[in-house]
């Protein structure tokens, strides 16, 4: 019985089908790691997209209001020596919408592209965000100041900002964390 086959046992040496190896040959596992690493890209680039442009719309909504007439917008602050400036919302939304843009396209050529433009919409929702956090507690001074029978009151542009804001930062994160 030496000569019948073993069935369940191991088959040592038995033939490999297909081309032998190519020794000195490029990896050919690359381009599925580039692919899989930009997984839940298209999401993150509509989300900093979207609230890049929705920052940077926000800049014509009132930040504060009296009853009945908007008292100031962000494009009526133009003081470049202050954060709560109009500018500086335009700038940080208009560099969340263009990372958001760049990401939502998938022009990435360069693997640590995507980080840098992850990590530029990041930078322009913090922008949005820090711009409106100065402005609202500007704001809340000033109005508390006068008191709160002086008809004045926090405008709805500082909040649709400050979402917009996170939204893109959010975004980018997503972007960030994708590229595992």
């Amino acid at each position: 019985q030496y000569g019948a086959p073993q069935y369940g046992a191991p088959q040592y040496g038995a033939p490999q089908y297909g081309a032998p190896p190519q020794y000195g040959a490029p990896p050919q596992y690359a381009p599925a790691i580039r692919v899989g690493a930009r997984a839940g890209t298209p999401i993150a680039g509509l989300l900093a997209l979207a609230g890049g442009v929705v920052a940077i719309g926000s800049a014509w909504l009132p930040w504060a209001t009296a009853t009945g007439a908007t008292l100031m917008t962000p494009m009526d602050q133009t003081d470049m020596s202050d954060l709560a400036c109009g500018y500086y919302l335009v700038i940080g939304g208009a560099i969340a919408a263009a990372c958001g843009l760049l990401l939502l396209m998938r022009i990435a050529t360069n693997p640590s592209l995507p980080m840098l433009l992850s990590i530029g919409a990041i930078a322009g929702g913090v922008l949005a965000v820090a711009v409106e956090f100065v402005a609202y507690g500007r704001l809340n001074d000033s109005i508390s100041l006068y008191g709160s029978n002086s008809g004045v009151s926090l405008g709805y542009g500082l909040y649709i900002g400050a979402a917009a804001g996170v939204a893109a930062a959010v975004g980018g994160l997503m972007a960030l964390a994708g590229r595992r």
